[in-house]
Parts: C-alpha cells; structure tokens; sequence
C-alpha cells in the first residue's frame, strides 16, 4: 500500500470484505462487496451495480465519505456529503 493511504488507513483497514445490502456507514474504512442486487445510491436514480467489490473511505466524523465500486463492467463512485449520499457517477 501507498505509504500515505496506510499512515491514514493502515491501522482501521479490516482484513476481511463486508458483504453490504445498503450503503455503508461510520467512520471506519471497509473493503465491500455486493451481490446479486445492486444498492440504490440515496436519491441520486443510480445503482451501485451487482457483483461489485470495492473501498469505503470516509471522513473522521463519518459525516463524508467516497465509495469506490467495480465490477466486471463499469466502476462506480460515489459520494456522501453531510450524512447524504449525493453523487454517483460510473465509468464504463
């Protein structure tokens, strides 16, 4: 790893992928993977699509965070602001 992301990251980094059905939350960074059903992204109208593995980054506070998704297809970024996921955009 990035010497920067493990001085951030290193020590909260779980050795072990969660596998999520909604959004995650906290403050604690998480390796993530969906299954065969995709994740509504707030009120944005996009989906975090099925099959994806990915990283959840968030701010201290867990107030912000970045979810940064991919599967087979298309990579998926989203983006929480003040406790609200508010942007999704994909790649692919």
């Amino acid at each position: 790893m990035d010497s920067c992301f493990t001085k951030q990251y290193g020590n909260s980094l779980s050795q072990k992928t969660e596998n999520i059905a909604q959004l995650p939350d906290g403050n604690k960074v998480k390796l993530i993977s969906i299954g065969g059903s995709g994740i509504d992204v707030g009120s944005t109208g996009e989906k975090i699509p099925s099959w994806s593995f990915g990283i959840f980054l968030p701010s201290s506070g867990g107030s912000d965070a970045c979810l940064l998704c991919a599967n087979s297809t298309q990579i998926t970024l989203a983006y929480k602001s003040s406790g609200v996921w508010v942007s999704c955009k994909r790649i692919g």
